[in-house]
């Protein structure tokens, strides 16, 4: 499925997506996740 913006292809399937969250699992690296809104919560970040 081409990514709408630029009309390229998605850099990861979501099996790579599972395989790379595996793989730093495994080795006991932290996962950092963030998110965002409106910006706002960026913008204080």
């Amino acid at each position: 499925m081409p990514n709408p913006w630029s009309g390229k292809g998605y850099p990861y399937t979501k099996q790579k997506v599972r395989d790379r969250l595996q793989a730093t699992l495994s080795q006991k690296k932290a996962i950092i996740g963030t998110g965002a809104g409106t910006g706002i919560s960026a913008k204080f970040i």
